[in-house]
């Protein structure tokens, strides 16, 4: 046999080679292989026969399932016939939709494909992203040549003798995956092949199996930076340098099916992903906190993937749409600036290029990320809303964990911290109280305000209105109208928010403490401002209609005020500066502030404001208080809620409000068509500080056993702190005492008064003091004297409104002896006044009277009220303590005591008196030594003239009229006159001279003693006034019990003895009388002793007349007297002296005859 071999050339095109008919042919063993192992069917040996070009085993393998990531892609396959170079083989990959990577020319520095065998790059070929991601592949180009440079060899090379085989193809390039997740791509594969002359054939498009499973075991280091020369400009994959070291059981650990082509995880995120929030208190700056991370690196690819989160649901904020700025960006990890939505409440935020993932940016795969961004919380209360999260590889939205934690604030507990969980704001405490009850003062009202949550007055207006403060005499009713145009204090426009503070301290720190006792609050005005932005002031509307009921109008003229105007049904314009309530409307005040600094939720907002009491007594009436968080900048509201609102709230009360201008339907708010108008609570515990001028002599707290009906205002059920309780005005003080007790001396009266109001002046209170009995002065103006502090009290009273306008002065009435003051000039309140005004004492001793003080038009009352407010006359309280200072020298006459100072009481004038006398003796001339002092000095005044007399010299004889008197060293007398009928002797005070207390005063007089004798007379001294009664009691004259006693007349008692120088009958007998005078005998007086019982004589002498008889007592007094017989029938003599017979003994004789007859002696 001879074999002939050709060698041809096959076309590209399928064919069965030629047929028996054409060519005989023997058919041939069978051939059951070729030297390279390629397996031949029998009668593929048929000449010309073109065997079918099949693709098998196709597979693409993926080594990246993340989203934007630089994937590795790996394709195998063979085919059912060898391949040659002549036919131009082409080979198709398409199906991976949804890469990123642009369409390009396949090269090394623009899409490299690389043959796994030898790492020869294709230079030829194309990847066209929108034309079904298909990667154009010609196979046969000599750069991936993987043989000989043979166009009769197939590409993967073969015999010499290019006998026929079968092909595997392998190689891999790279794309970058899509950026959400998504199942495997469906790959298909086609090669296709045409030889020179044109024919062609194609495999059948086949389905590349996608590998079930994970990766092979190299998969972190199959994208090697090695296999592509890209890598420098186009990054690398996620496995090999983004995530740590992986284990089987990390969240980004191969998968099953991540070897799917194009397969691309979804993210998920990690626990705990969270988001919680710094403070559930409305309009304060919230710090929302987000912690989340995914199971799956998240990667920045310019141009291609910016992955972001967007969370949705922080509805409740006022921070407006725009770029927020992120805070605690842990690492920077995202971008500074994020989007924010405040409608729907969505924040986007976008992942930074700030950490490399191998050459890209990104974040770590299971790894949580910590973030924060600062939202303004809405003014209004709300629960914590919902939240979702759009994850950058999905397109669905998804929940996301709100933190169950703690924000620490006040209140706060577990679970307040879910974002945006907004408190109702409610008050802890509202109290008000007041620091004077006095009617008409000046008034410091304490408010202390301490609600749940952070009061911020950067994010939202906090406003307040504390109202229901008003005058209830005048608040309705016009008959108790005040005069139109005069208001109380004070009056409509800003308002200081300082009232009465003081400086306390702890030892260390120091602080203004409000009002004036010992409360160590801190006072915090400075947190306050009114609607100007004027620091801790407020914004006061005095006298606005609060309630109204008819639809007319209300005229200025008749109440005051202005600025009203209403329609049937509805207020626009409350007005303001409205004096007097009427019928149908009622007025009210209120005090409006703003917030001007923070206060933290359960701290003390303390201020006072400071306004004029009204005059009549009052309850305390309800005081309300309405406190406003908001208009925010989306006109969110809320208004504080009462205390019984349970803690941490979301939600309180319904009302209804909108308009950041309190406006309802066009109508003005009226107190009580406030959203939430709560009463406050009034201070009924505290006992005030300085409140002594009360009727209870200081300040009480409430107490339900007292009665409301109490008519001093003050001893009711309710607390002196409570604001607007007001007593009733009085004098708490008004003591009067005097400088001397004296009659008729210059007295000085001093007058101390305190009222618990105020007295205003000039033309407005009248002070009258009446009951001055035993005052004397010119009626008409009386000079005041300033007390004894110098304040110069007495400057703010005059004699007259008008004409007598002069300070200092008052109005006296000698006739009703009353004392008036017209106020100059305004008084403080409850301060204590002290003046003095000087009177003459009546002589007349008299006990204190009782002196009434009284008030007229006290306080404003005289411009507020057509009727005025006065204290009615009361007893004023005489100075019973003080005791005068005695004058003279002790010992006293009497002594001062306490008592003698209360006005008007005059001592009764006593005197301190002894007299004696120079003789005893009947019918002598006697002169009288008087000494005497007195209790009160001795004055003449042009009311008292008065004399010294002194009564009860029974038996003293001298001519009645001027009597000389011998006076001592000192003697204020003129004037000595003697009464012989009354026996006294009067002196009378010199012009101008006095005397002075308790100082001795000396004199002498001459009397002639009475005949008659006469024991020691009761003499007295007395003081008399022209046209007055006696000025005192008479004083017991002090006298001796001896002979020195005054007008002690010694009684003659004289004693005789007679004897006889013969008893018998008819015998001359020398009788002899021996007579003792125990007094003398003055002629003045005409002395007479008669001598009896001398009867029957028998001898001379035998007529009566004159008789001889011898004198022998002594020389010189013979004839001292007349001896006269009445002869012997009567037997008697008289001895009539003819001068001074001094006391002694005195003998004369006579001679007589006896008689015959016996008898016994007889009695003589």
């Amino acid at each position: 046999d001879h074999f002939i071999y050709l060698n041809l050339t096959q076309k590209a095109t399928k064919s069965d080679g030629l047929t028996k008919s054409a060519v005989g042919v023997s058919s041939g063993p069978c051939i059951v292989s070729t030297a390279f192992n390629v397996r031949v069917a029998c009668g593929d040996n048929t000449p010309f026969r073109v065997g079918r070009l099949d693709l098998v085993n196709p597979t693409v393998t993926q080594f990246s399932p993340f989203p934007c990531d630089l994937n590795r892609i790996e394709v195998r396959f063979s085919s059912t016939v060898p391949v040659y170079r002549l036919c131009s083989a082409v080979f198709t990959l398409s199906g991976l939709t949804g890469s990123l990577s642009p369409s390009a020319a396949v090269g090394p520095n623009s899409f490299p494909v690389v043959d796994i065998g030898t790492g020869l790059v294709a230079t030829a070929g194309s990847w066209n992203q929108t034309l079904a991601n298909s990667l154009v592949l010609p196979i046969a180009n000599q750069s991936i040549l993987m043989g000989y440079n043979d166009s009769t060899r197939p590409v993967r090379g073969g015999p010499l003798s290019g006998a026929p085989f079968s092909m595997d193809f392998s190689f891999t390039f790279w794309i970058v995956n899509p950026q959400l997740a998504r199942n495997a791509a469906s790959v298909q594969f086609l090669v296709s092949t045409v030889d020179p002359l044109g024919f062609s054939q194609s495999s059948t498009q086949v389905t590349a199996a996608s590998p079930s499973g994970v990766p092979d075991a190299s998969w972190p280091v199959n994208n090697k930076l090695s296999l592509n020369p890209m890598v420098t400009f186009v990054g690398s994959d996620a496995y090999s340098s983004k995530v740590t070291a992986f284990n089987a059981t990390s969240a980004w650990a191969p998968q099953v099916g991540d070897a799917m082509p194009l397969q691309i995880r979804g993210a998920n995120l990690l626990s705990p992903s969270v988001i919680g929030q710094s403070t559930p208190f409305p309009c304060d700056s919230n710090a929302i906190s987000v912690s989340l991370g995914t199971d799956i690196p998240l990667l920045i690819r310019s141009g291609f993937c910016l992955p972001s989160f967007t969370i949705r649901g922080l509805t409740g904020t006022q921070t407006p749409s725009g770029v927020v700025t992120l805070s605690a960006n842990s690492g920077a990890t995202f971008v500074a600036g994020s989007n924010w939505v405040q409608s729907t409440g969505e924040l986007s935020v976008v992942v930074a290029n700030t950490s490399l993932t191998g050459a890209l940016y990104g974040t770590t795969g299971g790894q949580l990320y910590s973030l924060q961004v600062g939202l303004i919380n809405q003014a209004s209360p709300q629960s914590a809303p919902s939240l979702s999260i759009l994850i950058p590889t999905s397109s669905t939205w998804s929940p996301i964990a709100r933190s169950g934690g703690n924000p620490n604030v006040f209140e706060s507990q577990i679970g307040d911290a879910q974002p945006l969980k907004i408190f109702a704001a409610r008050f802890i405490t509202k109290s008000i109280g007041q620091t004077v009850p006095y009617p008409g003062c000046t008034n410091t009202i304490a408010v202390t305000i301490r609600i749940n949550v952070d009061m911020i007055p950067g994010n939202c207006p906090f406003s307040l209105r504390i109202f229901g403060l008003k005058d209830t005499f005048v608040s309705s009713g016009l008959s108790n109208r005040v005069t139109p145009g005069a208001q109380s204090l004070p009056m409509t426009g800003s308002i200081s928010l300082s009232g009465a503070e003081r400086l306390a301290n702890d030892g260390t720190n120091y602080w203004l403490a409000p009002g004036t006792c010992d409360a160590r609050s801190r006072q915090s005005a400075q947190m306050l401002r009114d609607a100007n932005g004027n620091v801790g002031m407020g914004y006061w509307e005095n006298g606005y209609v609060d309630t109204f009921g008819f639809a007319g109008p209300i005229d200025p003229a008749t109440y005051g005020g202005g600025g009203f105007s209403a329609s049937a049904t509805c207020v626009t314009s409350q007005g303001s500066g409205y004096t007097t309530g009427g019928s149908g409307f009622t007025i009210d005040r209120r005090l409006s502030a703003y917030l001007n600094q923070r206060i933290a939720a359960g701290n003390d907002l303390i201020f006072q404001f400071q306004l004029q009491n009204p005059i009549n007594k009052q309850a305390s009436p309800t005081v309300s208080i309405s406190m406003q968080v908001g208009f925010d900048r989306f006109n969110t509201t809320q208004f504080v809620n009462d205390v019984t609102l349970a803690p941490r709230s979301t939600s309180g009360p319904a009302y209804s409000i909108s308009g950041p201008n309190n406006v309802i339907s066009g109508c003005v708010l009226n107190p009580a068509s406030y959203a939430i108008a709560l009463p406050m609570d009034k201070d009924s515990s505290t006992v005030l500080c300085c409140t002594t001028c009360s009727f209870a002599r200081n300040a009480v707290a409430a107490s339900a056993s007292r009665s409301d009906l109490a008519v001093d205002g003050q001893m009711t059920t309710q607390g002196d702190a409570e604001p607007l309780k007001i007593h009733t005005p009085f004098f708490c003080m008004k003591r009067i005492g005097q400088s001397s007790p004296f009659p008729c001396d210059s007295n000085t009266l001093t007058v101390t008064f305190m009222a618990n109001t105020i007295f205003t002046g000039p033309n407005g209170t009248v002070v009258t003091v009446s009951g001055l009995s035993g005052a004397n002065a010119n009626t008409g103006p009386i000079q005041l004297i300033d007390g004894p502090s110098g304040a110069g009290h007495h400057l703010f009273f005059s004699g007259g409104a008008l004409a007598n306008f002069t300070p200092g002065t008052g109005l006296w009435d000698n006739s009703s002896k009353k004392l008036t003051l017209y106020l100059t000039r305004s008084t403080g309140c409850s301060q204590s006044y002290v003046f003095s005004f000087r009177v003459s004492n009546s002589p007349i001793a008299q006990s204190e009277p009782i002196v009434q003080i009284e008030a007229s038009y006290v306080g404003q009352s005289i411009k507020m009220s057509y009727s005025g407010v006065s204290i009615a006359a009361s007893a004023m309280d005489h100075d019973n303590v003080t005791v005068l200072a005695a004058l003279g020298s002790a010992p006293y006459v009497q002594s001062p005591v306490a008592g003698d100072a209360s006005a008007l009481r005059i001592w009764t004038l006593a005197f301190r008196a002894s007299v004696s006398q120079s003789t005893y003796v009947p019918c002598s001339i006697n002169t009288l030594s008087v000494t005497f002092a007195s209790n009160a000095p001795l004055l003449q005044t042009s009311y008292c003239w008065p004399q010294v007399s002194i009564r009860g010299l029974v038996g003293a004889i001298a001519p009645s009229g001027n009597m000389s008197v011998n006076p001592g060293p000192v003697f204020p007398f003129s004037l000595a006159q003697w009464d012989n009928v009354a026996k006294s002797l009067a002196l009378t005070i010199l012009n101008g001279s006095a005397t002075v207390p308790n100082t001795n005063y000396l004199f002498t007089f001459n009397v002639t003693n009475p005949a008659k004798p006469q024991g020691c007379q009761a003499v007295s001294i007395v003081a008399d006034v022209t046209g007055y009664r006696a000025m005192g009691r008479m004083s017991s004259v002090n006298q001796s019990g001896d002979n020195t006693c005054p007008m002690y007349v010694m009684a003659a008692t004289p004693s005789l003895s007679a004897w006889q120088s013969s008893p018998f009958p008819c015998d001359s007998n020398n009788i002899s009388f021996s007579l003792v005078l125990n007094v003398d005998l003055l002629p003045a007086c005409r002395p007479i002793l008669t001598i009896t019982g001398l009867a029957p004589l028998a001898g001379p002498p035998a007529t009566s007349g004159q008789m001889g008889y011898g004198y022998v007592s002594g020389s010189g007094y013979s004839g001292a007297f007349n001896l006269t017989w009445s002869g012997p029938s009567s037997g008697s003599m008289v001895l009539v002296a003819t001068q001074v017979m001094p006391a002694g003994r005195y003998r004369f004789d006579f001679m007589a005859t006896n008689q015959a007859l016996g008898q016994s002696a007889p009695k003589l």
